[in-house]
């Protein structure tokens, strides 16, 4: 019966009392509910399974695409594809995860990321978009940087890929093209 206790007792601490951070994670700490200010890379933990866990977060670059509506200086409404490279501060996923959560790029992004966009978008006229469109993509690309690397956020990259106007304000561009 001790032999069976003691075997019991071995499985349950030697299961999960270690943990391995995978290449390109990061691991953070809960001690007693609390995350430990230290964002750990790769490798081999040991931790007291019943005050402690460590939670493994992604920290390779991503890629993240979506699409947004906003509306231009003469208020032409406007549809944007847009790419964002990313990743986070790798020692400083423990504050994202506590701020946050797991899921923390799901809260950050889209605000920040729509935001910048409308802001830049909202000072050109719908034509000078058009032609100025390396100019908007630059002016939105440092903003978005900017704003997401104070939310412990890299931008590795950032594309607007497509402009769709609607298509009589497209109809009337190519008329005056034509003209």
């Amino acid at each position: 019966m001790k032999s069976l206790l003691l075997a019991l007792l071995v499985m349950f601490f030697g299961a999960g009392c270690a943990e391995i951070v995978d290449s390109g994670n990061r691991g953070v700490k809960k001690s007693l509910g609390k995350v430990e200010q230290l964002s750990l890379p790769e490798g081999f933990y040991l931790y007291n399974p019943l005050t402690s866990s460590i939670i493994e977060v992604e920290a390779r670059e991503t890629k993240w695409t979506t699409e947004t509506m906003a509306y231009t200086k003469d208020v032409q409404q406007v549809k944007l594809q847009l790419t964002v490279n990313w990743f986070p501060k790798r020692d400083s996923v423990h504050t994202l995860y506590q701020e946050y959560g797991l899921k923390f790029a799901d809260v950050i992004m889209p605000q920040v990321v729509f935001g910048k966009v409308k802001e830049v978008v909202g000072k050109f006229e719908a034509v000078e978009l058009i032609s100025k469109r390396l100019s908007a993509t630059t002016e939105m690309e440092v903003a978005v940087r900017e704003e997401l690397t104070r939310s412990n956020i890299i931008v590795t990259g950032f594309e607007m890929q497509d402009l769709n106007f609607n298509d009589e304000f497209e109809a009337a561009v190519e008329r005056k093209v034509v003209a």
